[in-house]
């Protein structure tokens, strides 16, 4: 299922629209009442950050060769919640400790794979390769696994 919907988005990345999405391309119980996850061409960031993308032209601009990945990060990955993150004056990030409802990140091996929870569905936002992120993504789990338990 996942493969299909890649080879799709993938067709879609070379079209240039945007808002094609593959409805229902995965699913993981694991989030919760609303488990479908979606995939979506999105758009490219700007800037020298390549701030503000959105889904597979977002990966594909900063993270190209984790776009092959994806279908098996959702299928054998871990869910994990995703810790409430604001910008303070400074537009530094301020980390909260507290679980976003709305966001999710699903790691397996050394990947990061971001969604964003819609009306009716999960969206992929972002996606990395990076030891680091992958620690500190199962760190804040357990904390907020220890949180609860204490409650």
């Amino acid at each position: 299922m996942g493969r299909a919907a890649l080879r799709k988005i993938e067709n879609m990345l070379k079209s240039g629209n945007a808002s094609y999405r593959v409805e229902g391309a995965m699913y993981r119980k694991e989030l919760g009442d609303i488990y479908r996850i979606d995939f979506v061409v999105g758009w490219k960031g700007k800037g020298p950050l390549q701030e503000h993308g959105y889904g597979f032209e977002k990966i594909r601009q900063k993270h190209a060769d984790v776009i092959p990945e994806i279908p098996k990060i959702i299928a054998y990955g871990d869910v994990l919640p995703s810790e409430l993150i604001y910008l303070d004056k400074n537009k530094t990030r301020v980390f909260t400790g507290r679980e976003n409802p709305n966001e999710r990140r699903i790691v397996y091996l050394d990947y990061v794979l971001f969604l964003k929870k819609g009306k009716d569905s999960w969206t992929i936002t972002s996606a990395y390769k990076s030891a680091k992120k992958e620690r500190a993504s199962r760190e804040f789990a357990k904390k907020m696994a220890l949180h609860s338990e204490g409650q």
